[in-house]
């Protein structure tokens, strides 16, 4: 298949051109590390989103109180 002309392959043999080439430069590609978050700090952020939903839009529901009044109707 190397020196073959692409109007000469098969749709099989395109297909595994393509993806051969795609996984060559998808592993040629240096992704940054990813910053390890801590679980402390996730955690934080989250109570902080958290902190913000309720002062914005006030207390939600429980998921068991919805239910319990959903089964109530």
């Amino acid at each position: 298949m190397l020196n073959q002309s692409i109007a000469e392959m098969t749709l099989q043999d395109l297909e595994s051109l393509i993806n051969r080439l795609v996984d060559e430069k998808i592993n040629q590609i240096n992704l940054p590390k990813h910053h390890k978050i801590e679980k402390t700090e996730l955690v934080q952020k989250i109570h902080t989103l958290q902190k913000n939903l309720k002062q914005k839009y006030g207390e939600f529901s429980d998921l068991t109180e919805l239910l319990r009044e959903d089964r109530n109707r």
